[in-house]
This record gives structure tokens, sequence and C-alpha cells, in this order.
């Protein structure tokens, strides 16, 4: 069957042309070029103002000069990169290998990896700060350094196509980490509903974690399904970092920062210009940001409603938010990640891990050690990251923060009404 991807359908990433056993991607050019133009033309300008050349006069002097033609060379090769790099991946099944290219418009270095030395897809979730990327990954058994990563974009959507659209072609099966626990399918039934599965693996009856108390959830029972209403997260380690972190930059400014500059020798009207700039983005820009982070999160409540033809998130209070809808027959995966998934996802170099340690009564990493107490004080710190919902055309999450027991409990009621 022949598959073409546009950009109007997730961008650059795997094509099939006319060669059904042929998949390709390309990065390189479009926006781009338009980015490394100017840096490639600056860089030029500068060159010939280093050099003398045409109409421009040389710079003065010898290091003047030699400075000028350095950040010249600099600049002509970030642009010269941007404009004229070109890199890309080819699958071909025929020829059973994995080709990785780069060059300036055509290809200079290869990488080739027999296909078959590959034995599935992997989908990863990293997060730096405010920056998440979803890198797309080939991997080897469970050796991380056989692994080649095909891309890592910052949209979920996106990944999760390239990575469907490799585990159909090679035939392999996709593991899903990007939630914080491994969720595995088959390449034949990766449009396979999340209800779907359950029934036919015969999971119906799964185990029902006792209702504890108290709950911050309230829970709404209807005719066909429940209604679950969150409320937002008002103190906890990551609010405690957004309010604390912006209080300490406005006090160091004001009484630390300020006063060795006002010091310094200057006329009155620059003083009182350092002062109006200080207190306006090192003063008050951090306060009304800790204070926004409280009133953002007051009166915020997330509504879960549950049926079973239905699932729909309602973000925001006050009649304001963001509402999602995913029918139940589109919902392909319903997970949630508590702290023993996020031990089990731990991978250290020369790290063996055991695929049935069974539960000891002792939190333990994947080779069966003991956790480090120092590591159980830190993951304690961490909220838990709730539970997600996805589709193929939408990933949602809900109940972050929540205590590892009560989400497990919400994470039981929803799968019960789900596949009831």
């Amino acid at each position: 069957m022949k598959e073409r991807f546009s950009r109007k359908q997730g961008g650059r990433f795997l094509q099939t042309g006319s060669d059904p056993n042929i998949i390709e991607k390309k990065n390189g050019g479009g926006c781009l070029t338009l980015f490394g133009a100017p840096f490639f033309l600056a860089g030029l300008l500068v060159l010939l103002i280093g050099i003398g050349a045409g109409p421009f006069p040389a710079a003065g002097g010898f290091p003047a000069s030699a400075a000028a033609v350095l950040f010249g060379l600099i600049f002509m090769a970030v642009g010269g990169i941007l404009i004229f790099g070109r890199s890309g991946l080819i699958i071909d099944r025929r020829e059973n290998r994995v080709v990785r290219w780069q060059g300036l418009l055509v290809p200079l270095r290869r990488t080739v990896r027999p296909l078959d030395g590959f034995d599935g897809v992997r989908l990863d979730c990293n997060r730096d700060g405010k920056t998440t990327s979803y890198p797309v990954h080939l991997t080897k058994g469970g050796d991380s350094a056989g692994a080649m990563t095909v891309e890592s974009p910052s949209d979920y959507q996106r990944a999760r196509q390239t990575a469907e659209t490799l585990a159909r072609f090679i035939r392999k099966p996709l593991e899903d980490r990007s939630s914080g626990k491994s969720v595995i399918r088959d390449p034949e039934r990766l449009d396979e509903s999340f209800r779907d599965r359950v029934r036919r693996l015969g999971q119906e009856e799964g185990f029902f974690p006792p209702r504890p108390l108290p709950m911050r959830t309230r829970i709404e029972e209807t005719v066909d399904g429940v209604i679950l209403s969150i409320p937002a997260t008002l103190f906890g380690p990551a609010r405690f970092v957004r309010v604390v972190v912006p209080l300490v930059i406005a006090v160091v400014a004001a009484f630390l920062f300020l006063p060795g500059l006002l010091s310094l020798p200057a006329p009155p009207l620059i003083h009182y210009l350092i002062i109006g700039f200080v207190i306006l983005f090192a003063v008050l820009l951090p306060i009304v940001t800790a204070l926004r982070s409280f009133a953002g999160a007051s009166g915020r409540v997330t509504r879960v409603t549950v049926t079973r033809a239905m699932f729909r998130l309602e973000e925001g209070g006050s009649g304001k938010g963001k509402t999602t809808e995913i029918p139940v027959d589109e919902l392909e995966d319903l997970e949630y990640a508590d702290r023993r998934s996020a031990l089990n996802g731990i991978e250290m170099p020369g790290m063996k891990k055991l695929k049935d340690f069974g539960d000891t009564g002792t939190p333990r990493l994947p080779d069966g050690r003991p956790v480090p107490k120092i590591l159980l004080a830190l993951m304690r710190l961490v909220p838990s990251q709730g539970i997600t919902a996805r589709s193929d055309r939408m990933v949602v999450s809900f109940g972050r923060g929540l205590p590892d027991d009560e989400i497990a409990y919400l994470y039981a009621l929803i799968r019960k009404i789900l596949t009831d």
C-alpha cells in the first residue's frame, strides 16, 4: 500500500514513495534556509569589511581585521549549514538495511545498519524544564546504546504517527513510554481501542483498589457513568518552587543588586532609570509571577465525565477553559504512572533488568536492588503525572499531583466504566 504524509499532516517525517518497501525521512531546507540566510549574509558582510574587499573599507589595524574575518567566517559557516545542510533516514525492507546520511545538499556521510538488527519501536518522553520532546527510536533489545533515534519532535501526535508508521512498516511491536508507563502494542493492532484490547485479553475484572480516605476528587455517579471534579493543587513541591524562586530573585535584586548599582558614580537621571528598571523587571515582575501562580490555580477545577460512549475532559473554572472529547471507540490508551512505574523505567549503564521480580514490599530498582533512600526522598518531591488518555487525534492528562492511591482508584473506576 502506498502511503504519503505531507507537511499538513505533521511536518517532515517518514514518507513512502513509489517503492512500497522503502520509507524515507528528510531534514533540512524550507524554513531553515530562510533562518540561515541572514546569518550567511551578515557573515559575508563582516568578512568583506575585514579584508577590505569591494566598496567596504578595511577594519582598522590587524587585530580588528582578524577579528572581523574570524566572526565573518563563523557566521557564514552557521548560515551555510542551515541553508545547505541536509540529513535523512532510509529504511529498505528489500535490502534489509537502515541508512542514515548527512551532507550539504547531497549525502556526504552514510551510516548503514541491518534492519533485522532492530526488534521494535519505542516512543519516549523527555522533559527538560519547560521543554518536552517525544523521541522515537528503533530499538535493539533492552540495549539503549544500540537504539537509533529517528526523530524527537515536541508534538506528541506527530511522534505517535511516526512511531506507528515505523511499527507497521518493519512489522515490529511499538512500546509507548511517554506516559511514564510502558504500553506495548502489536503492529497489527495499533488502532485497536482500549475497550477492545481489555476485552480481547480478558482483563475486564482487574484488581479494584479500595477507595482512599480522604480524597481530593469529588465523585458524582450518573446513570451511565461518573463525573470527577478534581481541584487544582494549591500547595506542593512544584508550586513551592514556582513561588519561592521568583520571590528570592526579587529580594536579591532589591537588597543586594540595586544598592550596588546606585553606588556607582552617575548623574541622578541614570540612577532613576536604574531604579525603575530593577524594580520593574527584577522585583515587581517576579512578585507578579509568584502571585499569578496561586491565582491561576485558585478556583480551577478539572471535570472529567466518563460514560460507556464518551470520555470528556473540561479544564478551567468559572465557565472558562478547554473541553476535549474522545469517543470510547477511538480511545486507544488509558494509563497512569505511579512511583513504582517510574522506578521500573530507570535505566543505568550495565543494569540488567529482571522481567518479573515481584512485589517484596520494598521499593526496588529494575535489577532487583533496593532503591537508595536518597532517591526515594527525591521521588516524594516529584508530583505524580496523573492519568493519560490517548487517541490517534489527541492526548489529554489529568490528576497530576494527586496521591498515588487516589490515582490508582480513579483509574480503576474509569477503566471499569469504559470496559464494563
